[in-house]
């Protein structure tokens, strides 16, 4: 079996102008014996076998399929080498911008794995995975000389969206996976933008906050901050020719009220634990990843406004015209708008990705949009008052501390949470 496969095609930026782009399935990590094992997971999950409930599940698809029969492994690799690769090729044609350098080359490099519980599916690295076992395989992705993406892949999301559908089907859920896609690489676009400093900005933020230990209240405060802004732009670049965009007030309403849980947790795990399930990775339809796309899209709606773009928006199977947004999220707990037009997307995009990495402006043009569509603080995400009022309540506890009565507190915390 080969180590790698390989692909390669054009993707045209305009002006007469090509990029050409090296795809590479790295097998180094997934044998067929290991494939063999995400198949049994992948049945498993299907049949309903297993009791395994993981953040990333909302990411895979059941199928309901009265069997499930073995997928050869060389079939596998062919249907994720040419189909995966479709889909690769039109996000990138559809998204030049994602390549950002003036590098004639980019390369996306997705290194296939086994993932045991689902814990993951699409990641950089997560947990050091590779950093910590194989370094020398680090050191040479590391190496490129051109502009390149690299990604950990889980076998079971490529068997789930690609080569089962394929397979039993003979077809696969394109805009499911392409959104993914779009997402991940949207990342890829705002790290070499300088826009995706995560932990540094949240390191240098608390430096001298509270002593030497981390108010573990505020550190994650401020991560839900900034998916709002990294992880919700990336979602709304994947709404860019959605037809329409769909206003959960459910999803607002628990997000404000689940930062001001947030910041009352006692314990760094259970405050850890709260914060994965509620604002990042383990869940993408409510949380910072939902509420910041809502941000990003009233962003867009309040330049549509300005440009003079009349909008529908639509509950259930009934049309509106979009006159009074802050009417309608009043009055209905579940309601779609049209997406505005796409020159008024790309020109919100501009405006959200100036903000870079700093939420607080990110916040103030949210608020901005808010204001010009008539949107009252009760049906916002946040506004600016509130985010001051919920840090307040983040930080309050340890006012009434000495330095030193601090550090003893920490040190019991840490004895005890670890």
């Amino acid at each position: 079996m080969p180590q790698k496969i390989e692909k390669s095609f054009d993707v045209p930026l305009g002006n007469g102008r090509i990029k050409k782009v090296q795809l590479v399935y790295d097998l180094t990590f997934y044998s067929e014996k290991k494939y063999k094992k995400d198949f049994d997971d992948f049945v498993a999950y299907q049949t309903r076998k297993e009791n395994i409930q993981s953040p990333g599940d909302q990411d895979l698809i059941y199928y309901r399929l009265k069997s499930y029969p073995y997928i050869p492994y060389e079939q596998f690799l062919t249907s994720v080498g040419e189909l995966f690769s479709k889909i690769i090729l039109q996000v990138l044609t559809d998204n030049p911008s994602i390549m950002v350098s003036d590098d004639e080359h980019f390369k996306v490099t997705l290194i296939l794995y086994r993932v045991l519980g689902r814990d993951w599916y699409f990641d950089a690295d997560p947990n050091g995975t590779l950093k910590n076992k194989h370094p020398e395989f680090i050191r040479d992705l590391e190496s490129e000389t051109v502009e390149n993406i690299s990604y950990l892949v889980a076998g079971v999301y490529l068997i789930n969206s690609i080569a089962a559908p394929w397979f039993y089907l003979k077809k696969i859920p394109s805009s499911f996976v392409y959104r993914y896609l779009m997402h991940e690489f949207e990342h890829h676009e705002q790290y070499m933008m300088d826009s995706f400093r995560l932990s540094e900005k949240i390191e240098e933020r608390l430096k001298g906050r509270v002593g030497k230990y981390p108010n573990y209240r505020a550190t994650f405060l401020f991560l839900a901050m900034y998916e709002l802004l990294e992880e919700g732009t990336a979602d709304f670049a994947t709404i860019a020719n959605r037809p329409r965009m769909d206003i959960r007030m459910d999803a607002i309403l628990q997000f404000r009220e689940d930062l001001n849980t947030l910041v009352t947790i006692v314990g760094k795990r259970k405050a850890e634990e709260f914060y994965e399930k509620n604002f990042s990775y383990g869940t993408l339809t409510k949380g910072s990843y939902y509420c910041g796309k809502v941000m990003c899209f009233t962003i867009e709606l309040a330049l549509a406004k300005k440009r003079g773009k009349p909008l529908l928006a639509y509950v259930r199977k009934e049309e509106y015209p979009l006159e009074d947004i802050d009417n309608f999220m009043s009055k209905y707990p579940n309601f779609e708008i049209e997406n505005p037009p796409l020159e008024v997307f790309k020109e919100a995009y501009e405006m959200i990705a100036q903000t870079r990495n700093k939420y607080r402006n990110f916040l103030r043009l949210y608020e901005s949009a808010c204001k010009e569509l008539g949107i009252r603080e009760k049906n916002m995400v946040i506004s600016y008052a509130a985010y001051n009022d919920i840090k307040k309540k983040a930080t309050k506890f340890y006012e009434k501390y000495t330095q030193k009565e601090r550090e003893k507190m920490y040190e019991k915390i840490k004895r005890l949470v670890g």
